[in-house]
């Protein structure tokens, strides 16, 4: 791993966490990394690891933190086009080529960013969803676009569905799988709610587990895929036995429950230990090829 160098991102009102490699491998790459429904800048680890692996990249906050809304709740997709033209407008990144890598509601995001732009060169998502959800434990919609709502998957009551539930260090850990497929089935907003990824015009590599216990991640990562395959887009969407929600970074513990503060309960993410690890070493591998590609393409 290559030296590298930290710098805080305040300005214009966008926030984030830049890394630079000492010596890039990729000189001509700069990765912005967006994070799920947790907030703040919990994804700048890996963005710092990208760094220390040669590559540039910036953990983008976009709710959760001083100065930006604090739940994920209306966020204006411009946001993000501020902070990528102030990003690409520095010297130092004038000719680089711009890869949004998402996890989770951060791939939701990372989707939806690319159907509307062409500033990508490569969009990498893990526990994607093909449609767009709303605020975190509200009815409201999650993101903005010139000021106006983007439609999301409406819920409905589901009075009848019982959570399953995994014990883990005494505290109970619903699982969210089986909510997401009974909305996917009974809300009459799915239709508005898909995101339009015919729309994307750069490669699209996707990472899911087939255990996920949060939402059906590969249910939706295939529907992506066959999405992109009709309009012959590069796509290549890798799925993991016994994997969860959550793939770690290498030599990273896996998060298989975590207690998650915006809906004041625990969640099962799914999978086990030693498949998440391996995955893990995987789609490291596998982004880094990706990243090699496209520092030689430009995602052409």
């Amino acid at each position: 791993m290559v030296e590298m160098i930290q710098e805080s991102v305040d300005q214009n009102g966008v926030i984030g966490q830049l890394f630079f490699p000492e010596q890039p491998r990729y000189p001509k790459t700069l990765v912005v990394v967006l994070g799920g429904s947790s907030g703040g800048l919990r994804h700048a680890s890996t963005a710092e690891r990208l760094a220390r692996d040669g590559v540039a990249a910036c953990a983008l906050a976009y709710f959760g933190v001083d100065g930006l809304p604090p739940k994920l709740d209306r966020i204006p997709l411009e946001y993000f086009f501020k902070a990528f033209s102030l990003l690409l407008d520095r010297d130092e990144f004038a000719e680089h080529h711009l890869i949004c890598l998402g996890h989770s509601r951060g791939a939701e995001l990372a989707l939806q960013l690319a159907t509307c732009s062409d500033v990508f060169a490569g969009v990498i998502v893990t526990s994607p969803s093909h449609v767009r959800w709303g605020a975190t434990a509200a009815n409201k919609p999650a993101w903005l676009q010139d000021g106006k709502p983007l439609p999301f998957v409406e819920p409905v009551p589901l009075p009848d569905l019982q959570l399953p539930t995994i014990s883990h260090r005494g505290r109970d850990h619903a699982s969210y799988r089986e909510w997401y497929l009974a909305q996917m089935e009974r809300s009459s907003t799915v239709k508005a709610a898909v995101i339009p990824v015919e729309k994307i015009d750069c490669p699209v590599m996707m990472f899911s587990g087939l255990d996920d216990q949060l939402w059906p991640s590969a249910l939706f990562a295939d529907v992506i895929e066959q999405e992109l395959l009709t309009v012959s887009r590069s796509v290549e969407n890798v799925q993991y036995e016994n994997v969860g929600h959550v793939i770690p970074l290498p030599d990273e513990s896996p998060r298989l429950f975590s207690w998650h503060d915006a809906l004041g309960s625990g969640v099962a993410y799914g999978g086990d230990h030693d498949a998440s690890m391996v995955a893990a070493k995987d789609r490291w591998e596998r982004i880094l090829a990706f990243l090699d590609k496209t520092e030689d393409t430009g995602g052409k």
